[in-house]
């Protein structure tokens, strides 16, 4: 349970140490995925969500209203990421990891991963810290190998609860893909990532005239190009068209957008929360909640001058100075609850 006299740095603190200390149950060798600070609280947002989800669907499981609780990374990676451009060998466990790390967690994952070294890599790292019956790795284009993914897991559970993480580099991935899921199993949540800039550059491409990119587009968003076209251009924020348009699609409208932020003016990304309205709902809304309200004061300096506490580095007084600056000092205590605001 959370402390809620806990300042944001403390909670990202917290859990930062936790993904730190189970980072060295995962085999080095081999690739790992370089991104830049700010994935550290990516990383934080799956793995709290995830031990929310295990929690909850392990009390439907010992009622037997579920017969297993399942992780489906669609852009699973190497199972560990390093921060690019620090002079420091700084490791965390990558989303699928994270999942699998989970104490008496999920009953199955299944990871999707297109390169041949990562998916090798991420194969052997989750053969280390978990039994081979309890995962795959599948190699190829997510939206090409679905399919697969979603036979896989119907063949070891007549009801199962799934949590799918979709995490692409740009527009990857095809809203049929995410319908392909959400249609096989009537109990299935996305934590979904949204580069809002980097659909914001592909659309003004094809309102430049390169119309190579109309396709993508429009398997990305699910819309037609005109009507996405006109839905950008307005006043709408784009991850908030899309956060719609998939929330109309899957048919799973609560949820919460989470900003990940690169700087205290700058969003790295959006991870946009979808879960159902049903008896175990709650328990997942409020998840995303505390991580929005979390998350949100923070950036990719907090992470920086957290883990050089962590790691017990020297500040030097620059680094000093930015960690003060990072700081919000702000304890979350209200009545012994989590200080939450809307969807």
């Amino acid at each position: 349970m959370l402390d809620m006299r806990q300042t944001d740095e403390e909670w990202l603190s917290g859990r930062l140490s936790g993904l730190v200390n189970a980072s060295t149950r995962i085999k080095n060798g081999g690739p790992a995925t370089e991104y830049g600070y700010h994935t550290a609280m990516k990383l934080v947002a799956i793995q709290y969500y995830a031990e929310t989800f295990a929690k909850v669907v392990r009390k439907q499981v010992e009622k037997k209203t579920a017969d297993g609780g399942v992780f489906l990374d669609l852009f699973a990676g190497t199972g560990l990421v390093r921060f690019k451009g620090s002079p420091h060998d700084d490791l965390l466990p990558g989303s699928t990891c994270c999942a699998g790390l989970i104490p008496d967690g999920f009953d199955y994952l299944v990871g999707i991963e297109k390169s041949p070294s990562k998916h090798a890599a991420l194969k052997g790292r989750l053969a280390g810290i978990m039994s081979e019956e309890k995962f795959d790795v599948l190699r190829g284009d997510c939206n090409a190998v679905v399919d697969d993914a979603i036979s896989l897991i119907q063949k070891r559970f007549k009801r199962p609860i799934v949590l799918a993480f979709v995490d692409p580099e740009g527009l990857q991935i095809k809203a049929s893909t995410l319908q392909r899921i959400s249609g096989a199993f009537e109990r299935c949540d996305f934590i979904i990532n949204v580069n809002a800039e980097g659909l914001s550059r592909v659309a003004a491409k094809y309102m430049r005239g390169i119309r190579n990119v109309k396709k993508s587009l429009e398997e990305f968003m699910d819309s037609d190009i005109e009507e996405l076209i006109a839905a950008l251009r307005s006043e709408r924020p784009q991850e908030m068209y899309y956060k719609k348009i998939v929330g109309e699609t899957l048919g799973k409208p609560v949820g919460s957008t989470i900003k990940i932020m690169e700087s205290r003016s700058g969003v790295a990304y959006y991870l946009l929360g979808y879960t159902r309205q049903t008896a175990g709902g709650p328990g997942y809304a409020k998840a995303l909640r505390v991580l929005k309200e979390r998350l949100g004061a923070l950036d990719a300096a907090a992470v920086r001058h957290e883990m050089d506490k962590i790691k017990g580095r020297q500040e030097t007084l620059g680094e000093a100075g930015q960690g003060q600056a990072v700081r919000t000092g702000r304890a979350r205590q209200t009545d012994g609850q989590e200080t939450l605001d809307g969807h």
